[in-house]
């Protein structure tokens, strides 16, 4: 059995008025609510953690949600570019041959659109 570690690196802090009176947190939130120092201090820890996962034998996985306040990841491939770096057993998904696929939010009403791009991903068209 494999067993996989997965962290979205979350920013808990801020202010819940600034939440209440937002839209939504994923597109419209600035970025001056995030401290650059705490958020620096989140990233050490989640590396810290998939340090961790390595010497227990554990995969990790990643998303990003383009750095909002549910992931501070702007980009899965440069944190997975440092955690390959730095790791010496954790096997990434995608050396393991597995492919993804993105879909945007934005894409799901869209649902004869959305299929088609799934089925071009599936190799069935």
């Amino acid at each position: 059995m494999d067993a996989w570690f997965h962290c979205e690196n979350p920013y808990p802090y801020v202010p819940d008025e600034v939440l209440n009176a937002s839209d939504s947190v994923r597109a419209s939130l600035p970025n001056r609510y995030c401290d650059p120092k705490v958020a620096a201090q989140l990233f050490e820890e989640t590396l810290d953690e998939y340090l961790l996962c390595d010497e227990l034998g554990l995969n990790i996985t990643s998303s990003e949600h383009h750095a909002g306040i549910n992931c501070l990841y702007g980009a899965s491939p440069v944190i997975l570019g440092i955690v390959a770096r730095q790791t010496k057993n954790i096997r990434l998904l995608s050396k393991l041959g597995w492919k993804s696929q993105i879909i945007w939010e934005c894409e799901l009403p869209d649902m004869r659109r959305l299929e088609h791009k799934i089925r071009v991903f599936l190799g069935a068209i």
